[in-house]
């Protein structure tokens, strides 16, 4: 028996657990997210049932990497696939639907770190999708929610979507501890680094032939790399079939398997008028670094996935991270061409618990707030958990990570900021804890440019545990 099917075998067995699990976990992550991105009538959307059925995922395709941080990560990929009947009830004050079927495909990473040697010899595992996976569901009961307005079986859609992009897709991973006692700030995982795309060129657009006359197309592209980076536009090139950009963007890189998404766009003008879409190509970094001299020409497809007779080439280079004191040093404006959204750096907060918190258990609320700059970052809210054994409130375990791409247009136009972090009780009345400031300067003067400490935060004997961290990125120039 190979390892796929010993994986498949395994999950089989332990489906009559897992289903349940899985369900428990859906529904106590998902639930309390209906009520912001809802729609009004649907913002009461809670779950009656969340059964995921007697048919197990299936796993495939599954390679074992090297050994990587000297030794202290295993890494490894795998092929999730699932065609389940599932029994999924939710319910508004007013109406009532379900999912009958779901497909899911994607393609998983599973890191194991630190490695220690004490079994099972890793303190925690993280997993994630290294792109969006295909999801398609199967609702009932749709026609019920008409009155509400057209698109509503979308809106669902994109509500999960984005919970799982938000949660199991790179950057973002999820976090299980074999070690209660491991360190998050030791199984962090930094991205590869930056991906410079350059947007060469294009050839073979077509002339959009009309009633009353015939349209040479203004032609752009956007990109898109990942779940949270920016959408980048180039330029329009107009009434050109074969345009030219030579533009460059800055893309913060998780993995070199991740997919840039490039579409093409016929500008037009009016308020009736929208931009023509002409058409859509999917590359992973990967397969662009690896090409010749690191150029790829793509094909254009519709939205039925059959090309258009249309190419976009791009360029891409892997830029890593690299630990100086001058970490934000800029490449003066001669040395590449012009790039849009240019990162000059990254900065990486991690927060993973709070000690001796001076509160009643009844009363935590618990999180933190992080600012840099006009940036804001909220950890989850803890709360009072009595019937879990063994969960502390008054020593709350955050275990969390924010990824904070610096751009070369901040280094120049802004003063650097500090890193602030507050500890507040109960998300309506914002009671605050006690503050820590971490300045700029003190970031530099730090080894490896990175401060990982347990501080006092308040006056009442509270600390808080955090790692921050700057990196600056290698330049290279463009041929």
């Amino acid at each position: 028996m190979d390892n796929n099917s010993f994986l498949t075998h395994l999950i089989q067995r332990l489906w009559i657990k897992l289903s349940p699990a899985i369900g428990d976990t859906i529904k106590s992550t998902v639930e309390p997210m209906f009520k912001d991105l809802l729609p009004g009538p649907l913002s009461d959307l809670h779950f009656l049932e969340c059964d995921f059925g007697h048919v197990p995922i299936q796993l495939d395709n599954i390679i074992v990497h090297p050994l990587l941080n000297d030794g202290t990560t295993i890494k490894f990929d795998l092929d999730v696939a699932w065609d389940g009947a599932c029994d999924i009830q939710l319910q508004t004050n007013s109406i009532k639907f379900g999912v009958r079927n779901i497909k899911l495909f994607g393609r998983m990473r599973f890191i194991m770190a630190p490695l220690t040697d004490i079994l099972p010899c890793f303190g925690a595992m993280q997993y994630t999708f290294i792109n969006k996976p295909l999801l398609e569901l199967d609702f009932t009961g749709l026609a019920n929610i008409a009155d509400f307005g057209v698109g509503i079986d979308k809106k669902i859609r994109s509500v999960l979507d984005g919970v799982i992009a938000n949660l199991m897709v790179l950057p973002a991973r999820m976090l299980f501890k074999m070690d209660p006692t491991c360190d998050y700030r030791d199984a962090f995982q930094s991205p590869v680094g930056v991906a410079r795309i350059k947007a060469v060129s294009g050839r073979n657009f077509e002339v959009q032939k009309g009633a009353f006359r015939n349209d040479v197309p203004d032609v752009y592209l956007t990109m898109t790399l990942g779940t949270t980076n920016p959408d980048c536009k180039t330029s329009v090139q107009k009434n050109n079939l074969a345009p030219v950009w030579n533009e460059c963007f800055d893309f913060l890189l998780s993995d070199t398997d991740q997919i840039l998404t490039i579409r093409a766009w016929d500008e037009d003008f009016g308020a009736l008028n929208s931009d023509d879409d002409l058409g859509e190509a999917k590359v992973t970094i990967s397969d662009i670094v690896m090409a010749e001299v690191n150029f790829l020409e793509v094909e254009l497809l519709n939205d039925s996935n059959i090309g258009t007779g249309a190419f976009v080439t791009i360029q891409c280079d892997v830029c890593k991270f690299k630990v100086d004191p001058n970490a934000l040093d800029i490449m003066p404006p001669t040395t590449a061409p012009t790039t849009n959204h240019e990162l000059a750096g990254l900065l990486t907060i991690i927060v993973t618990k709070a000690f001796d918190l001076p509160l009643p258990k009844e009363e935590v609320e618990v999180f933190v707030k992080i600012k840099y700059g006009d940036k804001e970052f909220l950890t989850g809210i803890i709360v009072d958990c009595p019937d879990v054994p063994g969960f502390d409130c008054l020593n709350p375990v955050f275990d969390i990570s924010f990824l904070v791409p610096i751009t070369r247009e901040f280094v120049e136009n802004n003063e650097i900021p500090n890193v602030e972090f507050e500890l507040v009780n109960s998300s309506k009345t914002q009671t605050s804890l006690g503050t820590i400031s971490i300045p700029h300067k003190s970031l530099l003067e730090a080894p490896d440019t990175a401060i990982k400490d347990s501080r006092p935060i308040g006056s009442d004997g509270t600390r808080l545990e955090f790692q921050v961290s700057l990196h600056g990125i290698e330049k290279k120039d463009w041929k």
